[in-house]
């Protein structure tokens, strides 16, 4: 190996966050004070020592010709266009960013070799009716008003936006990771970004579920974070915004008015559920919301659903 070799401070960085390895963990392992592996991360580029790098590779777990190699995407976790309980840390926000980035890059490098679908999915007006912005995108989608939605990855990614799922990182993953803690639990359940030139690519990245109704039902809500909300900084009205999105375009009102009576029966909402591929929970919330059924159906509803 050559005596010093020029390392770029983000791949540092990018490489210890996906490995959830905090600084201090790093530089004690390294034999390091930590204000070293911070001016390193922060540096735009450092040469080091062959030993040296030969340690840090090896310790971070990423081949050496990744960290002498520029990076070309980056994505900051105030990008996120974000769907996570409030708990979540500003730690578990910069994996999630930094997984967006490697992301981007490898879409760069594929559409470099096999052009990606062009991005059809439009930018709304935030103040349009929700009932008008999940029409449009049925219409750049190529779904008409009243069809149900039988594979949405598919579409969505025809339409320009890559869906990514994330796999559980799981106790044996991390158990032989210095530095980590194992009892965290995984808490995001999807986000949204984009990233490319110009950041002119929507991604969508999902976490594993065994429920692909929530899986389905995330998806949707992240499409209603990209048409309607330019940038990452949400707010529990785009949030609410964004779920109304999300039911209104798996299952449009104007639908559902024409199935479910005013007072439905759980049993009676199980054909409902499996045509839009909505969960009873989400339909539930849905028809209340759009004034299909009242508060006390509603309730009464949420009620046996839960008990059963």
């Amino acid at each position: 190996m050559k005596e010093a070799v020029e390392v770029y401070g983000e791949r540092v960085r990018q490489a210890r966050v996906m490995r959830r390895l905090t600084a201090k963990a790093v530089a004690a392992e390294l034999g390091w004070a930590p204000a070293r592996l911070t001016r390193l991360e922060q540096s735009a580029a450092t040469e080091l020592p062959g030993a040296t790098f030969a340690a840090l590779a090896g310790l971070l777990r990423f081949p050496p010709k990744f960290f002498v190699t520029e990076p070309l995407v980056r994505v900051h976790s105030s990008d996120l266009l974000f769907r996570a309980p409030k708990s979540t840390t500003k730690t578990e926000k910069e994996y999630l960013a930094q997984f967006a980035a490697l992301v981007g890059e490898f879409l760069d490098e594929l559409h470099s070799r096999w052009r990606l679908p062009a991005v059809k999915l439009p930018m709304i007006d935030p103040s349009t009716p929700t009932v008008d912005a999940a029409l449009q995108v049925r219409a750049a989608l190529g779904v008409g008003p009243d069809e149900p939605f039988d594979y949405l990855v598919h579409v969505v990614e025809q339409a320009g936006v890559p869906v990514v799922v994330r796999r559980l990182l799981t106790t044996s993953d991390s158990a032989d990771m210095i530095g980590v803690d194992h009892t965290r639990a995984d808490k995001h359940l999807g986000y949204s970004t984009r990233v490319g030139d110009f950041r002119a690519r929507p991604l969508i990245v999902v976490r594993q579920s065994p429920s692909w109704e929530r899986t389905r039902w995330t998806l949707a809500h992240e499409v209603g974070h990209l048409v309607l909300h330019a940038s990452g900084d949400v707010t529990e009205d785009k949030e609410e915004q964004a779920s109304r999105f999300a039911s209104e375009l798996l299952a449009p009102a104007s639908c559902l008015r024409t199935e479910v009576g005013r007072t439905p029966s759980l049993m009676s909402l199980l054909p409902v559920k499996r045509k839009w591929g909505i969960s009873i929970g989400a339909l539930l919330r849905h028809l209340y919301a759009s004034d299909l059924i009242d508060e006390d159906r509603f309730r009464a509803c949420n009620v046996s659903c839960i008990s059963g």
